[in-house]
C-alpha cells in the first residue's frame, strides 16, 4: 500500500564482482525503482555501495551468495519488510540494518555468522526477534537492537 504504481520485482544474476549495476541495467531497469530484489552470485563492495545509496525503495531482498554484509548497507531503508540471508553469512556490519522501521518478524541467521557488529539492528522497533543458529558467534556489539534492548536468540 506504500508503494506508488506497480511493486517492481528483479530477479538478477551476477556473473563478476562489480557487475551488478551493469546487470540492472541490462535488464532495463533502475536501481531506485527496484522494490524486491533477488540477487544470485557474489557481490562486493561496490555492489553494495549501489544497494545502499540508489535502492531506496526496497521492500524484500534475497542475497544468496554473499559471506558479510557491509555497515550501514541497508541502513535507512523504510519500507524493507523482509530479508533473507545468504546461508554462508558470516557476518553483519555496523548499523547493517539501522532504522528499517518496517523490517518485521524473525530474522534467522544461518549458522556459519561469527560476528554482528555494532548496532546491526538499531530502531528495527518492529523487528521481534534475530534468531542465530548454531554457536559460532564471536563478536556481538553494543546496541545491536538500540539501548537496553535485546531481541537475539540462540537456537543450537
Amino acid at each position: 500500500a506504500f508503494i506508488e504504481g506497480e511493486p517492481l520485482e528483479a530477479k538478477i544474476e551476477v556473473g563478476a564482482l562489480s557487475t551488478l549495476e551493469n546487470e540492472i541495467q541490462k535488464a532495463g531497469l533502475q536501481p531506485k525503482e527496484i522494490n524486491f530484489l533477488t540477487i544470485e552470485g557474489k557481490l562486493d563492495a561496490a555492489d553494495f555501495k549501489l544497494i545502499r545509496d540508489y535502492m531506496p525503495n526496497l521492500v524484500a531482498v534475497d542475497i544468496e551468495k554473499t559471506n558479510a554484509i557491509p555497515d550501514f548497507t541497508f541502513s535507512q531503508k523504510k519500507y524493507l519488510l523482509r530479508i533473507r540471508l545468504p546461508h554462508g553469512l558470516k557476518s553483519i556490519g555496523q548499523r547493517a540494518f539501522s532504522n528499517c522501521g518496517r523490517l518485521c518478524g524473525t530474522v534467522e541467521l544461518p549458522e556459519s555468522i561469527t560476528a554482528i557488529e555494532y548496532g546491526a539492528f538499531m530502531g528495527c522497533d518492529r523487528l521481534r526477534y534475530v534468531v542465530a543458529h548454531g554457536d559460532k558467534i564471536t563478536t556481538i556489539g553494543d546496541n545491536l537492537f538500540g539501548e537496553g534492548k535485546n531481541k537475539l536468540i540462540y537456537k543450537r
